[in-house]
């Protein structure tokens, strides 16, 4: 029945793979009891008790004394070890040894490695190894500290102190001798500082702290159950260096030094205030990162039974003026402290940036950004239900952005607010016709409006049920302009949010375009080379929680131009496209070509038929094309059927012709038989680059039986290559090794045909070569230089 002492135990526990004994008594002096425990699986034994461990932990233990002063000794190890408050270490080994009177001698050593603290998966790595080591009385010891952090971080700590044997519980009084960081945000304490540590109180004496951050007092740190009671002082933070010492994962850009007091005490209401100053530097923010200018920047704030208040004021080069200030009811909530659902809040914020300018960077290189900006907004409501009214405007707006050329010469904009409504009051927006010569020599036919285009836009979004719709209309507005592109439209889209997302919806037409394509296509990664990524890019992993899905339609209006790679026509035709931005996007719709030209192969040829018809993905349309030369008695031009990423292209002529008389015709303007013997080059060169084997389906030199054809030195042309060859007659080839084109054709596996052409001369030869095996051939070869020869090889290794 003693409550404060167990008399006997002998007690042998087995829960699913754990296994704990106890053997003896404790509670007073002279007792003792024996402890050893195994458990390969923590939670299975922590969880009838309501503990959150994990891991695998077992250990040996021999305990004396009494509840309120334990003693004896311990020998422990863990791995994966998770303990309460979300703390988790890889590896963990303690090691012992306490008397139960004061002047007892205290012994022991803990080291860890793989410490982590949080609730992510997986937790926040905050320590690479902890050692440390205890060392004295329990009236008087030393401890002593060392943690290497992550990366060149390290700290050491000592302390000095004893076991307070007057307290009821267990408490311990002594002093933080000395504290330092190396490394990354480097600090140490100035001086030694009081510390007491129990469960009812935690209190820091008046401590000095310096690093690479700056310097500052804490006069008062006291934590209990139901207080908390902090004050000191700096003279001056640096921003950016006390992030990297908080090891904050995302370091402002910046040399801002501020100075501050701070005096707050917590418990059943909250009292305090707080005042922060800049004293020198600047902050920037964004990207490309642009410094603010700030020249002042104050903060107060301060709570008097609850009822919180604060103001601030920032003024910047960059950013004009910025002042607020606001008031709530602070209340203990289940978290923490929080706003009071139901008590009233207040407030107002009012922002003057009468230079957008400094500000354009942020839309890329080489944009415009100019005009003022002005805002001024009131909160009211409750904690629970805050509301916002008052507006915002933006004059003599001027936006350009380099990417498409889009450009806003004078807009005015106002936005107003009205408790959880956001609603456009006004938009309207000049965008001026800037085509290049280039395009303007294009579009000269069609009419330039001399003020340009206009846009405007209306209505309002539903804040908190995120829902609302907003108008836009566009008049003549170029909406790209750039040395190579120029296109204007006209139409209205509809952009309406709800909870499956943002939907567009709209119907434009073009008032005029030209699109000026490269000379040459832009270079791409040969087809076998394989990219391989250690991760997909983020826009990949992550889809957009609120897709923005669009269903557009596009006509070109007979007023489209593409000029470029050869072809020069006008475009026409109407789109409908529809699907989710950043995924694949389908058409349906047809664009045409009206009339036009399109030169290759030295020829312009007329263009019959131009038709691109939509019916799936919007980057792979179905292709009819058809270029005709034009004036001869036999008109033969090029047709491409298939799709972009499969064309099919065929010669085709009119009266149809045999497929070397239509190739004659397109390239050489005559037939095949009224070519020279030096036009064989060009046909050659033209019907590879033409039908060769980079469009699917179109071999030339299958479509004519042949097996290969060449142009080259006579020498190189034949069947045995271009290493060193000797014949029982002499040396094979030409003494002179003409250029002669060779078109060859394989009988069977030991025979081939060739026959050879001078492209110099009237000379040409037959040859037939005989494969009897690797290393020996015959040769006949008939017309120039006729004769048998039979021919070896000799292969040096």
């Amino acid at each position: 029945g003693d409550r404060k002492r167990i008399a006997s135990a002998d007690i042998a526990v087995t829960l699913g793979e754990a296994q704990v004994t106890a053997k003896g008594s404790f509670g007073r002096p002279g007792d003792a009891m024996d402890l050893a425990f195994r458990a390969p699986n923590l939670s299975m034994v922590a969880k009838p008790f309501g503990l959150q461990l994990a891991g695998r932990a077992e250990g040996t233990a021999t305990l004396t004394g009494t509840f309120q002063a334990p003693a004896g000794r311990v020998a422990l190890t863990g791995t994966n070890v998770a303990l309460p408050g979300d703390v988790y270490v890889r590896d963990l080994t303690l090691r012992g040894e306490a008397g139960s009177d004061a002047n007892s001698m205290v012994d022991a050593t803990l080291q860890a490695r793989g410490i982590a603290v949080g609730k992510e998966n997986p937790p926040t790595l905050v320590a690479e190894t902890l050692n440390a080591t205890l060392r004295g009385m329990r009236a008087a010891h030393r401890l002593d500290a060392d943690a290497t952090m992550t990366g060149d971080n390290r700290v050491r700590a000592a302390f000095l102190g004893g076991i307070d044997a007057r307290s009821t519980a267990l408490a311990w009084n002594g002093r933080v001798e000395s504290f330092a960081v190396t490394g990354r945000g480097a600090s140490s304490l100035t001086a030694p500082a009081t510390l007491a540590l129990s469960a009812a109180r935690v209190e820091l004496g008046d401590a000095r702290l310096s690093g690479d951050w700056g310097e500052a007092r804490l006069e008062m740190t006291r934590w209990t159950p139901r207080t908390l009671d902090l004050k000191g002082a700096t003279a001056g933070l640096q921003i950016r260096n006390l992030a990297r010492s908080l090891r904050l994962g995302t370091l402002p850009r910046s040399d801002l030094v501020i100075a501050g007091d701070w005096d707050i005490h917590s418990a059943e209401t909250f009292e305090g205030t707080i005042n922060v100053k800049r004293v020198s530097g600047d902050l920037r923010i964004g990207e490309p990162a642009l410094p603010l200018g700030l020249t002042d920047l104050v903060l107060h704030a301060e709570s008097v039974r609850g009822r919180a208040r604060a103001t601030v004021n920032v003024i910047g080069e960059r950013i004009g003026r910025i002042e607020g200030d606001g008031g709530a009811q602070i209340v203990r909530g289940d978290a923490g402290w929080e706003f009071a659902r139901s008590a009233p809040v207040q407030g107002k914020a009012v922002a003057e940036i009468p230079n957008l300018e400094a500000l354009a960077p942020w839309l890329g290189p080489d944009a415009k950004l100019g005009g003022s900006l002005n805002a001024n907004v009131a909160i009211s409501g409750t904690g629970a239900d805050p509301r916002f009214s008052g507006g915002a405007r933006a004059m003599s707006l001027v936006v350009r952005e380099p990417a498409s050329g889009f450009e806003i010469a004078e807009g005015d904009v106002a936005l107003r607010l009205d408790g959880r409504t956001l609603a456009i009051e006004r938009f309207v927006a000049k965008t001026p016709w800037r085509p290049s010569p280039d395009a303007l020599e294009r579009i000269r036919r069609i009419e330039n409006p001399p003020a340009g285009g206009t846009i405007t836009a209306e209505g309002s979004i539903d804040l908190a049920a995120r829902q609302g719709a907003i108008r836009v209309k566009a008049d003549k507005v170029p909406v790209t302009q750039l040395p190579k592109r120029f296109v204007a439209v006209s139409g209205e889209a509809k952009l309406e949010t709800g909870a499956t997302g943002l939907l567009v919806t709209g119907a434009f037409k073009a008032d005029a375009g030209w699109i000026g394509a490269l000379a040459e296509a832009l270079p791409t990664v040969s087809e076998d080379v394989v990219v391989v990524r250690a991760s997909q890019p983020v826009a990949q992993e992550q889809k957009t929680k609120e897709p923005m899905r669009l269903d557009l339609k596009v006509g070109l209006n007979d007023r489209v131009f593409f000029q470029g790679r050869g072809l020069d026509t006008r475009l026409a035709g109407d789109v409908h496209i529809v699907g989710e931005a950043g995924s694949t996007l389908r058409a349906t719709g047809v664009i045409r070509t009206v009339g036009g030209t399109y030169e290759g192969y030295g020829q312009k040829l007329e263009i019959e038929r131009g038709i691109l018809t939509f019916s799936g993905p919007l980057d792979n349309p179905q292709l009819n094309v058809l270029a005709l030369r034009k004036g001869l008695p036999v008109e033969a031009g090029v047709e491409i059927l298939g799709t972009t990423t499969r064309p099919r292209v065929r010669l085709v002529s009119s009266p149809d012709v045999p497929e070397p008389e239509k190739l004659s015709w397109l390239v050489l303007g005559r037939g095949a038989s009224d070519s020279s013997p030096g036009d064989a080059s060009v046909l050659l060169a033209a019907a590879g680059a033409l039908l060769g084997n980079n469009n699917p389906g179109s071999n030339f030199s299958k479509k004519f039986g042949i097996d290969d054809v060449k142009i080259g030195r006579a020498d190189t042309s034949s069947n045995l290559g271009v290493l060193p060859q000797s014949t029982v007659a002499g040396r094979t080839g030409t003494p002179s090794a003409s250029e002669v084109i060779s078109v060859g054709k394989r009988l069977n596996r030991n025979l081939h045909l060739t026959f050879e052409q001078g492209l110099a001369d009237a000379e040409g030869a037959l040859k037939i070569t005989w494969q009897i095996s690797r290393q020996f051939q015959v040769l006949v070869r008939a017309g120039f230089l006729p004769g048998i020869d039979a021919v070896y090889r000799w292969t040096f290794k």
